[in-house]
């Protein structure tokens, strides 16, 4: 196998595996889209309170997220990645760093479920946790750029696995995006665009501000859903009627209203009924995506509207002890550096 290919299956194993335990387990309870390579996966065994309770008591509370890292790695499911990686470097410690940091309490985002494009099966999208200013680097919102070669950009298009694809405005090559930024989803008027940092890294940038509760979007290219992006899908062109939303009414899973900063900071961001604190954060979050919306973080419910009936809420609250978008960082003083 060549250098880039083995690379690259790597790299697609570390991605898979670092979703599964710290997006699906922790965030969805559903399996977001994997990256196929020849190296089998499969969910891993890894117990959900066993992550969450390291993210909590090391990237919350003790603000350390390498310390976290660590402890994930001593889980018996993430050793065993390690030992198929069998080349002792620290690549799957790093990928799982990258995902780790988007828990610390300064994390400016979130990652939450959309239906928005709910004929192209379960997705998710990034949320502003709080105001962004136009020009901003989003903190952790990074993302590794793999080089693959036209062969490997057919392997990846025959196994429905080219949704991560970018492209080079300056060489002109195709790279796989790994990482959080891969969850920012398109827009034909995105608020944020998608910037070169260091040699392979990707950082997602601002471009106008963004209010709290807004996605983070960016612009994938002109014709990347079709000759003219006619089968787009973004609020853009729901909005303007064109493309793929044409005569379509409004959904109900446009981009969330937005927070003002009072509400957001409000007094009684830890409060919570009692039932709501003692909730298992293991509870199914799956049966929520069908019906109405949360009055408080906008995702789409079944039956519950309110902060102290939603389930992302609930499992917000367990994970931070505040109400959703707080993280409680104004009370917070961080006493270690993680990045």
């Amino acid at each position: 196998m060549s250098p880039r290919k083995l690379l690259l299956e790597k790299l697609a194993l570390c991605d898979n595996v670092t979703t599964d335990i710290l997006i699906d387990k922790v965030c969805l309870e559903r399996a977001t889209r994997k990256i196929h390579c020849s190296t089998h996966f499969s969910r891993t065994v890894v117990q959900q309170h066993d992550v969450v309770g390291i993210i909590r008591s090391q990237v919350v509370q003790n603000d350390d997220a390498m310390e976290g890292v660590r402890q994930l790695l001593l889980l018996p499911d993430l050793r065993a990645v390690t030992t198929r990686l069998d080349d002792g470097s620290d690549l799957f410690p790093r990928h799982l760093a990258i995902y780790v940091h988007m828990y610390l309490r300064d994390c400016p985002f979130e990652i939450m479920p959309t239906q928005r494009y709910n004929g192209t099966g379960y997705n998710v999208s990034i949320t502003a946790r709080r105001n962004i200013k136009t020009g901003e680097k989003i903190r952790y919102l990074v993302g590794i750029r793999v080089p693959i070669d036209e062969g490997q950009e057919e392997s990846l298009a025959a196994a429905d696995s080219d949704f991560s694809l970018i492209i080079s405005s300056r060489q002109k090559t195709c790279s796989l995006l790994l990482g959080p930024a891969r969850f920012a989803n398109h827009d034909c008027n995105a608020n944020a665009k998608l910037m070169a940092a260091d040699c392979d890294g990707i950082q997602v940038v601002a471009v106008k501000p963004i209010c709290i509760g807004d996605e983070v979007t960016v612009f994938y290219g002109s014709d990347y859903f079709g000759d003219g992006n006619e089968g787009c899908l973004c609020h853009t062109c729901e909005l303007l009627q064109q493309n793929d939303r044409r005569d379509t009414e409004a959904l109900d899973t446009c981009p969330p209203t937005r927070i003002t900063r009072s509400k957001s900071r409000h007094n009684n961001d830890r409060l919570m009924p009692p039932a709501i604190a003692k909730t298992d954060i293991s509870k199914d979050f799956r049966q929520s995506m069908d019906g109405g919306t949360c009055s408080e973080c906008s995702v789409r419910q079944k039956q519950y509207t309110t902060p102290e009936q939603c389930l992302r809420c609930t499992r917000h609250f367990s994970l931070y002890g505040y109400r959703w978008p707080s993280r409680g960082e104004q009370n917070h003083v961080r006493h270690k550096r993680s990045v």
